[in-house]
């Protein structure tokens, strides 16, 4: 039943219950390790918690397994970019996160249009 912690953890990130949502996302990839959708709505969770090394390895790794998921992430963390641009959160460096989206962005079909 990974499919009922996945659409747990998206309720729960829709409503801002992050820690919840983490949880939910954990236990439907310890059930099945390679589920696109896990794992994608993991690191658009990450990305609201600012963890963005977390959701570049989530990329990757969505990379690896499905395209299409993981272009929907990078499409989060370019949004996620666009939103913090003139307030950088403490600590982290958006023109960099910016530049890797820019280089990721050709190998994703359909994301080509993102470069610096």
């Amino acid at each position: 039943m990974h499919e009922a912690y996945t659409y747990l953890g998206y309720a729960n990130r829709k409503l801002g219950r992050y820690d919840e949502s983490l949880q939910a996302y954990d236990r439907a990839l310890k059930i099945n390790p390679d589920t696109p959708y896990a794992i994608e709505y993991q690191g658009e969770t990450f990305l609201a918690l600012n963890r963005i090394a977390e959701a570049q390895f989530n990329f990757l790794r969505l990379y690896a397994l499905d395209v299409h998921s993981a272009a929907k992430l990078l499409r989060a963390m370019h949004a996620w970019v666009e939103a913090n641009k003139a307030k950088p959160p403490a600590g982290i460096d958006v023109p960099e996160l910016a530049a890797w989206i820019a280089e990721k962005a050709p190998s994703v079909p359909g994301e080509e249009k993102w470069t610096n």
